[in-house]
């Protein structure tokens, strides 16, 4: 059965980050998504890694604004929305570049210029040459703990000039008009509702 994405975004402290590592499930769209996107971007940006690489790495798919942010800042349809979407490789040993570059050596940290360090100064570094780099040891992290208002309406800022105003309509329309209706399969539908206030 789909898990109504906008439920994880209701009731008490929804725009709360939770204390704990995060946990929060994935929409069924998104197994389907995630291979449309691998289809059309399958090589890493940081090292041109790709789908026929050795299974210890493999492209993987990041969210620019880790989509449990997104969920929880009433933007749901960003876990499907392709501008908060790149392919960053995932493994062991040399090249992890999703774990790296993309959330700055934790999951639960968001590297806002995570283009900008792909396509310039850490494009090609293994891991364990970015990780010794000042600009990388010193980049501010965001900490997995409840958001002030400050940083909620810095996280809504982020996702609207990177993704644009929250659109009207079921999160099923977006992801046909984003990745086609064949990526759909037959989950029942869900709607996105209004953006909540920034306080809260």
């Amino acid at each position: 059965m789909q898990q109504d994405i906008n439920a994880l975004n209701s009731g008490p402290g929804a725009a709360q980050l939770p204390s704990g590592p995060f946990s929060m499930p994935r929409s069924n769209y998104w197994p389907n998504v995630k291979n449309a996107h691998l289809a059309k971007h399958p090589v890493c940006e940081a090292c041109l890694v790709q789908g026929d690489a050795p299974p210890q790495v493999v492209p993987q798919v990041h969210h620019i604004i880790p989509f449990q942010y997104c969920v929880f800042l009433g933007r749901p349809e960003l876990e499907f929305h392709p501008n908060n979407l790149m392919t960053l490789c995932e493994g062991t040993g040399t090249n992890d570049h999703h774990i790296a570059i993309g959330h700055l050596g934790d999951f639960q940290h968001l590297n806002e210029a995570v283009e900008q360090d792909v396509a310039g100064p850490w494009k090609g570094l293994l891991k364990a040459a970015i990780e010794k780099l000042t600009d990388w040891i010193h980049r501010e992290r965001w900490p997995q703990k409840p958001l002030t208002d400050q940083e909620k309406t810095r996280l809504l800022a982020l996702m609207t000039s990177r993704c644009g105003e929250q659109p009207s309509g079921s999160v099923e329309a977006l992801i046909a008009l984003w990745w086609g209706e064949s990526v759909l399969g037959t989950s029942p539908g869900t709607t996105v509702p209004p953006s909540p206030a920034t306080g809260g």
